[in-house]
Formats: C-alpha cells, sequence, structure tokens
C-alpha cells in the first residue's frame, strides 16, 4: 500500500524493477543502491532505469536517510486520519498553480485525497513540514516539481495487466471489431492514459496475431496518449529491460520482441501500428471513430464530476458498437443508457450508438477565479433590465400574500419525517419542543396529529393515493381542537425519493367532509401498533437471520486466520531457505568470478602461447567451419576476423582447398596427414592435420598447422644439387673411388670403382665396409676395433663378389667434424 517502502540493493536480474513497480503503483516510496557502489549492478541498474526511483544512494547512506523519511510527521500518521495539509488550503491552492503554470496540467479536479497524499509522501522525502515550506521549494527546484509531476501522473504498466481481460479482449472484442469494419476502413484504437507503452503494444500483438491468423490484411492505427511527454518518448523508443519475461508468454516474446543485450526490442510491424502523441485528455478533443477505447485505472484518480466528462469523450469518439475497457475497479457512471455490458467483472462495455452525448455537457475546466467571475456575471445579468425586474418582484409579492393569507396550514415532509417546507399558517399547529432544535414534523406537531400522520404516511405509500382525516381531537391550551388533515404523497423526480403534502385545518362542524372518513383515535392507534408489532417482528427474524450469517462468516474467517498465520509461518520458512540459497548463490557467483578470471588468464596465456611459435594454426568444427586461427596463417592465407564462421570450403585459396579435403579424410578416418606444400609465391610449408578431441573423448573437429620449412627445403636442395656435383666428378676419374663413414657403412663409389669390382648398386647401398675385408667363408673384422686400435693398414685387400681381389689404398680425412675414409683401386 501508500506505506509500503522497497528497498532494491547490489544483485542480478529483474525481480528488483517488478518489485518497485508495483510498491510505486501503490503509492510507496521507492530506495536504489547507486550503481558505482553495487558490486553485482544488474538489478540496481534495472530498477534506476524505470525513472520510479525516489532515492539512490550509497548503502552507507541509506539507513539514515531511511530513518527520517519514516520518522517524517506526515509519514508517520496513519493513513485513515485525516491530512493536516486541509487545513494550509491556500496554499495548496499556490501548489497547484505553481504545477499549472510549469507543467500545463490543472489538478484542480482531481481527487484530492490522491493529490494529498502524493503531496505528503513528496514533503516526506523532502524533508519539509509545512506546505508553505514546499511551495518555495518546488518554486526553487525544477527537478522536484518534475518529481511531483510524475508522481501525480502514476505512470506505472505492465504488459496484459489483468490477462483474463485481455483473453476476453483476444477472443471476444478484437474479432468483432474486425468483422464489423470494411474492407477499405482502417481500424483505429484509443489507448488513453498509456504510460510508458505497455498496454498499446499488448493491444498491437492482439490485433497482429488476430491478422496472421485469419490471414487478413488491414490498415491498423492505435492512438496512444498521455500528458507524460518522458513516459511517452520512452515508449515511441520500443525497448524494455529483461524483467518483462515475466508479464509475457514465451511465444509473445518469439513473435513480436527482439533481444539484445539485455533488453528486449518490440518488432518493427508491432511499432509502426502504434502512435504515440501527447494529449489532455480533459482538455484537448478526443478522436473520432475509434473501434476501440481502453482507458485503465485513469478515471479512479479523477473526481466524479471529471470521470462524466471522459467518459463522454469516449461516448462521443466511439463507432457505434464500438467497445470500451475500463480498470476492474471502474465503471461507465451514468452513461449506463450509452452503453450495453460485455463483461462486468472485466470491465468491457458496448456503445449502443443510438446517440451520442454533445462534448458541451461536460465540466469547465477553467480555473477558479473565472469561473466565480462567469458566475457573478450570469448572475447580474437579469438586473440590467430593471422594468422586467420591479415587474417580477410585484407578482412575487403578490404570490407570497395569497399563500401566507389565503393558504391552510401546508407542511411538505419527506419519508422520513423531515420538514422540507411550510405554506400558510403552520405556527397554528407547530410547537418547538424543549432540548436540542429539530425539523422533523412528528416532533413538532402535537403527539395526536403526530401518530395520525405516520399511520397517514405509510397508508399514502402503499395505495398511492391522496388521504383524508376529519374530526381529529387534540387537546392545546385547555380546549378541545378538532383538525381536518389530508395527505397527498407525490414524488420528487430530481431527488428520486418521495415527498408529502399535508394540508391541517380548523374543522368546521357546519359542513361535513363528503370524502373524509371519521376518525377513531384509538382504532388507528391500535391499527399502527399492530403494523409496527409486524414490521419489528420481521425485523427480529432478519436480524437473526444476519447474526447467524454473522457468526458462520466468523467461523470462516477464523479458520481463514489460521491458514494464514500457517501460511505465514510457511512463508518465513520459506523465506529463511530463500535466505540461504541466496547466501550459497552469492559463494557460487563469486566461485565463479574467480573461475573467470582463471579462464580469461589461461586464455591470455594460450593466445601468448600460439603467437609466440610462429606456427599459423587453423581450428575448424565438425562441420568444418572457421573456429579460430593465429596470426602468422594470415601471412599466406588472407583471413579476417569476420571470416569466423564461414565454412572452409568457401574460400579459392589452393591451401584451403588442400585443407577442406583432408579435413574430410579426417573426419572419415581419424588419422594424422602430413605434406608439404608450395605457395604461390615459392615458399615451402609442412601442413599437418590433427583431429581435435574434445574433454569427452569426441572428434569436435580439425586442428590445421601451417609451418614455413623454405630455408630447410633450400638446404635439402642445395645438399642434393652438391651430391650430384660429387656424383659427377667422382665418376669422371679413371681410378676406382669408395666413400665410408664414420659408421662403416659404404655412403658413395664411382663407376669406375664398380666396374672394376663388378659390385652393382645395389649390393653396395648401405653395406658394410668390413664385409669386403674378409675372404669368403671367413668371419669380417670388427669397424670398430678396425678403425680405434691404430691397426688398419694404409692398404687393404677388397675381395669382389667374383672372389677377385683388388688391393687399395685406405685413408681418413675430415669433413668439418665429421670424419669419412677414402678407399682408393691400386692399378
Amino acid at each position: 500500500g501508500e506505506r509500503a517502502i522497497g528497498v532494491v540493493l547490489s544483485g542480478t536480474g529483474s525481480d528488483g524493477t517488478r518489485g518497485i513497480r508495483a510498491i510505486k503503483e501503490a503509492g510507496g516510496m521507492a530506495m536504489v543502491q547507486e550503481e558505482s557502489s553495487a558490486k553485482f549492478s544488474g538489478m540496481p541498474g534495472s530498477a534506476i532505469a524505470t525513472g520510479l526511483a525516489d532515492f539512490i544512494l550509497p548503502p552507507e547512506q541509506m539507513p539514515e536517510a531511511l530513518l527520517k523519511f519514516c520518522r517524517h510527521p506526515y509519514v508517520k500518521n496513519p493513513p485513515d486520519q485525516p491530512g493536516a495539509l486541509i487545513a494550509e488550503e491556500n496554499q495548496l491552492d499556490k501548489l497547484l498553480t505553481l504545477l499549472r503554470r510549469e507543467t500545463g496540467v490543472d489538478f484542480s479536479f482531481y481527487k484530492p485525497s490522491t493529490i494529498l497524499r502524493r503531496i505528503e509522501r513528496r514533503m516526506g522525502i523532502a524533508q519539509l513540514i509545512t506546505v508553505e515550506e514546499y511551495v518555495r521549494y518546488l518554486d526553487q527546484s525544477p527537478q522536484e516539481v518534475k518529481a511531483l509531476y510524475k508522481d501525480l501522473l502514476i505512470s506505472v504498466t505492465k504488459f496484459f495487466r489483468d490477462p483474463e481481460a485481455f483473453e476476453l479482449l483476444r477472443k471476444k472484442v478484437i474479432p468483432e471489431i474486425f468483422t464489423q469494419a470494411s474492407a477499405d476502413q482502417p481500424i483505429r484504437i484509443w489507448v488513453a492514459g498509456c504510460a510508458t507503452g505497455e498496454e498499446a503494444y499488448s493491444v498491437a500483438m492482439l490485433c497482429a496475431d488476430y491478422l496472421e491468423d485469419s490471414k487478413k490484411n488491414a490498415d491498423v492505427k492505435i492512438f496512444a496518449t498521455d500528458l507524460d511527454k518522458e513516459a511517452l518518448d520512452y515508449a515511441g523508443r520500443g525497448v524494455y529491460p529483461e524483467s518483462i519475461v515475466v508479464d509475457l508468454p514465451d511465444e509473445k516474446l518469439r513473435r513480436h520482441f527482439l533481444k539484445e543485450g539485455n533488453n528486449y526490442h518490440v518488432q518493427r510491424n508491432i511499432r509502426q501500428m502504434v502512435v504515440f502523441a501527447a494529449h489532455n485528455i480533459l482538455s484537448d478533443p478526443p478522436f473520432a471513430k475509434i473501434s476501440l477505447v481502453t482507458c485503465r485505472n485513469l478515471l479512479i484518480y479523477l473526481q466524479p464530476v471529471l470521470q462524466q466528462r471522459v467518459l463522454t469523450s469516449f461516448s462521443f469518439a466511439l463507432y457505434p458498437k464500438g467497445y470500451l475497457f475500463l480498470g476492474s475497479s471502474e465503471t461507465i457512471g451514468d452513461l449506463t443508457g450509452s452503453f450495453e455490458t460485455v463483461s462486468l467483472r472485466h470491465k468491457i462495455f458496448c456503445h449502443r450508438g443510438d446517440s451520442k452525448p454533445a462534448l458541451s455537457e461536460g465540466v469547465d475546466l477553467a480555473p477558479l477565479h473565472e469561473r466565480m467571475t462567469r458566475r457573478v456575471t450570469d448572475q447580474l445579468a437579469p438586473l440590467r433590465s430593471t422594468r422586467a425586474a420591479s415587474r417580477d418582484q410585484a407578482v412575487d409579492r403578490i404570490t407570497a400574500k395569497l399563500l401566507r393569507e389565503h393558504l391552510p396550514a401546508c407542511l411538505v415532509i419527506e419519508e422520513s419525517g423531515h420538514l422540507a417546507y411550510t405554506y400558510g399558517t403552520p405556527g397554528d399547529f407547530l410547537a418547538l419542543p424543549a432540548g436540542q432544535a429539530t425539523l422533523n414534523a412528528f416532533d413538532l406537531l402535537p403527539r395526536a396529529l403526530a401518530l395520525v400522520l405516520s399511520s397517514a404516511i405509510h397508508k399514502a405509500l402503499k395505495d398511492n393515493k391522496p388521504l383524508s382525516y376529519r374530526d381529529i381531537r387534540i387537546r392545546n391550551r385547555g380546549r378541545i381542537r378538532s383538525i381536518n388533515m389530508t395527505v397527498e404523497p407525490f414524488r420528487d423526480e430530481a431527488g428520486g425519493g418521495m415527498l408529502y403534502l399535508v394540508f391541517l385545518a380548523e374543522a368546521s362542524p357546519p359542513t361535513p367532509i363528503a370524502e373524509g372518513e371519521s376518525l377513531d383515535l384509538d382504532n388507528k392507534a391500535s391499527q399502527r401498533i399492530s403494523e409496527l408489532e409486524r414490521e419489528l417482528q420481521i425485523n427480529r427474524e432478519n436480524l437473526q437471520a444476519t447474526i447467524e450469517e454473522l457468526e458462520t462468516s466468523n467461523e470462516e474467517l477464523q479458520a481463514t486466520n489460521e491458514e494464514l498465520l500457517a501460511a505465514n509461518e510457511e512463508l518465513q520458512s520459506t523465506n529463511e531457505e530463500l535466505q540461504s540459497v541466496n547466501e550459497e548463490l552469492y559463494t557460487v557467483n563469486a566461485e565463479y568470478q574467480n573461475k573467470i578470471a582463471e579462464l580469461a588468464e589461461l586464455n591470455n596465456d594460450m593466445q601468448n602461447l600460439l603467437t609466440s611459435t610462429g606456427i599459423g594454426k587453423l581450428f575448424l568444427d565438425i562441420e568444418l567451419r572457421i573456429r579460430k586461427f593465429t596470426q602468422p596463417i594470415t601471412e599466406e592465407i588472407d583471413l579476417l576476423p569476420h571470416d569466423i564462421g564461414r565454412p572452409v570450403g568457401d574460400f579459392a585459396h589452393p591451401f584451403l582447398q588442400t585443407i577442406r579435403r583432408d579435413a574430410e579424410t579426417i573426419l572419415k578416418t581419424r588419422n594424422t596427414i602430413h605434406q608439404l606444400l608450395k605457395s604461390p609465391s615459392g615458399r615451402w610449408y609442412l601442413l599437418r592435420l590433427v583431429p581435435y578431441w574434445s574433454q569427452q573423448g569426441e572428434m569436435s573437429g580439425v586442428v590445421a598447422a601451417l609451418i614455413e620449412v623454405t630455408a630447410l627445403k633450400e638446404s635439402q636442395l642445395a645438399a642434393r644439387n652438391a651430391e650430384l656435383i660429387a656424383s659427377t666428378v667422382l665418376n669422371s676419374l679413371a681410378s676406382g673411388v669408395c666413400a665410408v663413414n664414420e659408421q662403416g657403412r659404404v655412403i658413395l663409389t664411382n663407376n669406375a670403382f664398380r666396374r672394376r669390382t663388378g659390385f652393382t648398386k645395389p649390393q653396395i647401398s648401405d653395406v658394410n665396409f668390413t664385409d669386403w675385408l674378409a675372404e669368403p667363408g671367413q668371419t669380417p673384422p670388427d669397424w670398430q676395433q678396425f678403425r680405434n686400435n691404430g691397426q688398419q693398414p694404409d692398404s687393404v685387400m677388397i675381395h669382389g663378389p667374383a672372389g677377385d681381389r683388388h688391393p687399395a689404398r685406405f685413408r681418413r680425412r675430415t669433413a668439418g667434424e665429421a670424419a669419412i675414409w677414402i678407399v682408393t683401386l691400386e692399378d
């Protein structure tokens, strides 16, 4: 309610925003933690973005501000006590005048209780005691004028508020509107008091869904109006926080919203249906040719006379058979003849269309001093014609004389006995009793006459015809008087009740009253007593039934109270559990923050590691789309950051086409592939493709490594060329030459050596040199011993494959750090 206080602290999510909206809608106070001081600023930021926060403070300043607010006199007063502001009526007039001057809106016809509560709350926030102080503060602070203005407008709403009512709107009202409209007729809808636009977009979504489901095409224009221009700007953007997911079904979110970051954006087709405009429903002309008017929870803040003016505007704006959609606490007042009820529970009405009220039958909204000036002018206007005034005064004096001197005493009384008017000489029959003064005719008349009058009123009401009594004898001032009485009922059309004309006159013995009846006072008294006893018995029975109902209700309330107590205990237990869960979530969240920091650090390490290797890496997913790549690979393949996510086969570069083919093979065989590639620029690369394994042991992609080996390849080619040159030179010699490495293997022979010894190339390839030194059937000497023990001779005997023997010189030569032995056949 109005005394609720909401405090939003550090956290994530949108729960705080929903709570703040509910509290502000009920007239409460909202306090939000400053974003810069919050460890988790998601929830405070969302609440501040609504513009509903009264205080935005760091936590250390909140207790003092909260205590000051609660201790303020107007905040401490119970809500059922009349506000002390009523005593400062002149200052309130100044305040409303200042508001009208600064905002252009006159709040003087709003309900006083609503205005007083909002002013008291703002004074509590500003810590001011008197309205005079607050008026001075308003005059000096445009921000406070803006805050009070927004408080009085109460721009709080939500999507599909009261879902059952909107469901009826979807099923019955929206189809009827489109069915009644002609093919070339645009559908015009007016959402009055739209605030931040949620209700207007809700109606637009219902229209869009109907058009899509029915496969129809129609031009829909929704005029969403409000006084609050900031709220209209917010609505026009069509951007809402994540908290709307609570109010909207998933299907509506998917069809009509786009999520961008932490916000939801209204789809373009819905946005184009709605036209937001500043409009004062109390003074601006209404729209026309409207099929549906929605005005929910606006009329409750207006005085009845102003409610009638607004409803008249709606009736004027609506098409025949158009619909009116009000808030759950609102009614159509005196316009029941203009509307028929579609749903009383959900406040949906259909315009009859037989007549439209004139807009002039409304409320004069001019300032008070102008209205009073016009009233005085209108009252003085007849006095300008003095001749006509004098004649009218003469007629009035004649009429008064006739009524006073010639009409019998006549009383006009109400059903309750209250004396409304008198004619003639009523003083002959009325006497003022001792004690408190009264205008009740039963107390002013003599007891006998009062008893007869009471019975006559009941009978006249029952029979609905005049009654006459004669010879009613009363004792007055020591003598017996005989009175004739006539009672005639008639209905007061203006007030809606019954009035009674009572004629009293002294009885004239010589002249009988033909239509009257002789009064038997005892008989009348007995009849009246019997009637009263019957009424008393009926009232007793009704009272007994009421008592039994109250006892039953009391028992039900007692049971309900016990259930509420049990529910309260459960809620307390749930609250403790939630507190425990919240602490656990805080701990888990802190752990996640640490994990995120560790992962960020690890990611940086991996990025630096990949960069420092100088090896081009390309990561592909299971569909062979590019996931990631390192900078060195871009030196050969032109890849850009926006290429991430593209299939590798989309690129024409020959390396990428090779990678695609080999990657498809790896996905099937799960093997590793190596190959040497030469780029168009002449550089050589070693391409190595391996499967990408997840922690669960599943292959989820391919990793390609592109290693530049140009220098190595060039060295190999140089070595091969040198070997060819050496081979050519050796083959040109006439002497047979053989070379042996440090391991005792024959590594080179020329043509002359093979020709003279009879060895072929296959017989010489990678053979041990000591195998040639042994006689057939003998064990060859060990090379290491032969080389290291200093026994190697300058000349050796080589045994050929045919058993022939060839003497040769054996010399050691060094090539850098390596050593080789040259064997030369002797002639």
